[in-house]
């Protein structure tokens, strides 16, 4: 298992971290556990500039790596007006 500070800067690296697992483990499966209005946690407040508890559309999803779950996930979001 990759050290967490090397673990942090790949998956912080731009691009499609999906893409990224499947060149690792040769196969990738997204599974969406949930879509729709979600409140804003700290962090995703601050990037898109919106109070913490904001409401926004998002979603949350498992990324699996040859059946076995990798990464939880909730993707970019968009603040609702």
């Amino acid at each position: 298992m990759p050290s967490s500070r090397k673990m942090s800067a790949w998956l912080q690296i731009d691009g499609s971290l999906s893409a990224r697992i499947a060149s690792a483990s040769g196969n990738v499966t997204v599974r969406v556990l949930r879509q729709g209005p979600v409140r804003l946690q700290a962090a995703e407040a601050r990037r898109l500039r919106c109070p913490t508890g904001a409401a926004a559309h998002g979603r949350e999803v498992v990324l699996l790596a040859a059946g076995a779950p990798v990464v939880f996930a909730r993707p970019g979001r968009q603040a609702l007006p």
